[in-house]
């Protein structure tokens, strides 16, 4: 504790480890998982600010102020494990905020050291994690998940301190989930309470606001259809789409962008070398290329689907009556040496539908609705781990705006014009047309 003249926690080290001397890394260190947890108790002391940002205890009366405890585990992990430890973690995780006493946890990178992390975790008390969690099912559980990546002995420290969001009413609304069985689900739903009681509190909405929040919302429902997702283009436009992506994507390989709110029908299955222009376009283009794995070695058998959208900026559910349906969509096999190929057309640059609330968010904040030209990739086979990605028209509009935040530099493509009269003839088309090559690595299941 800064500055804590009385009373103050001692630092302790290794104590947020259970069972430390069971679960011990292979050279022998001691293995120390941490875990988080927020849950308001009354003090009779409060938090002054002081300089720089330290806290110093103080006299108060009581039950003026909830306090809690702040674990602060600084972690060492194994050099070359830091993706898989924090994989372990993630998976982990509902076993810490699932345990007793523990109502969060997160997981900090060091911005300067990529073997070091800050794993911070708020307990309801002390005695929560020192004494209770260690012997503990979900410690034990959680010790075998993620102990055996640390590179020597966490250092931990306990601080007391006030916690903006431990006030009653979000304190009953986190324990009136504290017996759902799935914690995974208990987790996320502990998790969301917390955040979105503090961002009321940060943005203090009138009751108008309010109920203009739960209209947006309830329009956004009724604007979506078979054929169109209100709430996929919502969360694309908040970049809570490109974040997810971006959190469960590949480590090695091509990179993963969003799925988008138009992957809504099912895409016919085609030939390689047929069209997904069904509108019989005058400009041909050919996308070609290989599925191989991180190593190189191809990838025979893969399963690729697409989709776009026309010259024009439409796809097909945009335009019923006007294009077939499955127009611009079309899922391929790859070859035994994991090579593919279709025709199509040069994708445009387009807006995202703003003729609902999605729509008027953007207009009310000045913001375009434009997307740069792409084509839309799921690729996946046996093995290997699903990617969801784009092509981008290298020369297209946007490419630095993007609406929904998905442009990735390496998802760039030249989209080039080709005489070539015999490579046309190889790919049924006629010269000139514009070829984009576009080779897929994916990354093997761990």
């Amino acid at each position: 504790m800064l500055g804590g003249e009385s009373r103050g926690v001692k630092p302790t080290v290794g104590a947020c480890c259970p069972q430390a001397s069971r679960f011990t890394h292979p050279a022998g260190r001691i293995a120390n998982p941490p875990v988080f947890a927020i849950r308001p108790v009354p003090r009779t002391r409060r938090l002054d600010p002081v300089r720089r940002g330290a806290y110093v205890l103080s006299k108060s009366p009581p039950n003026e102020e909830l306090t809690v405890i702040v674990e602060n585990a600084h972690l060492r992990i194994v050099p070359g494990r830091e993706a898989d430890f924090e994989r372990a973690f993630r998976a982990a995780q509902p076993i810490l905020t699932g345990a007793q006493g523990c109502l969060s946890a997160g997981l900090f990178p060091d911005a300067e050291d990529d073997s070091a992390y800050l794993l911070q975790v708020t307990w309801r008390t002390l005695r929560d994690h020192v004494v209770t969690f260690p012997g503990s099912e979900a410690g034990r559980r959680f010790a075998e998940q993620v102990a055996h990546f640390f590179d020597g002995e966490p250092q931990v420290r306990h601080f007391e301190t006030s916690d903006i969001a431990a006030d009653p009413a979000t304190s009953a609304v986190v324990d009136s989930f504290r017996d759902t069985p799935d914690p995974r689900l208990r987790a996320i739903l502990g998790g969301l309470t917390r955040h979105l009681h503090a961002f009321v509190r940060e943005a203090r909405p009138s009751i108008a606001e309010w109920n203009q929040a739960v209209e947006f919302l309830t329009e956004a429902g009724q604007k979506c259809t078979d054929t169109r997702q209100e709430f996929i283009l919502l969360s694309d436009v908040l970049g809570v789409s490109m974040l997810v992506e971006t959190m469960n994507a590949q480590q090695t390989g091509t990179a993963s962008t969003v799925l988008g709110p138009f992957h809504l029908t099912e895409s016919p299955r085609r030939a390689l070398g047929d069209s997904i222009d069904l509108l019989g376009k005058a400009r041909p283009c050919v996308i070609s290329g290989r599925v191989l794995g991180a190593d190189g070695e191809p990838v025979p058998g893969a399963d690729i689907d697409v989709w776009q959208c026309t010259e024009d900026g439409f796809y097909d559910v945009q335009q019923p009556g006007v294009q077939p349906p499955g127009n611009g969509r079309g899922r391929f096999t790859a070859d035994g040496d994991g090579r593919y190929w279709f025709r199509t057309v040069v994708p445009s640059h387009y807006p995202i539908p703003t003729d609902g609330p999605v729509g008027r968010l953007l207009e009310s904040s000045k913001r375009h609705p434009y997307r740069p030209a792409h084509v839309h990739f799921i690729v996946g086979a046996a093995g290997y781990r699903e990617l969801t990605t784009h092509a981008f028209v290298a020369d297209s509009p946007y490419l630095e705006s993007d609406a929904v935040f998905a442009v990735k530099p390496s998802l760039v493509v030249d989209f080039a014009e080709s005489p070539d009269e015999a490579e046309a003839a190889g790919y049924h088309v006629t010269a000139p047309f514009v070829h984009a090559q576009f080779d897929i690595i994916l990354e093997k299941h761990s």
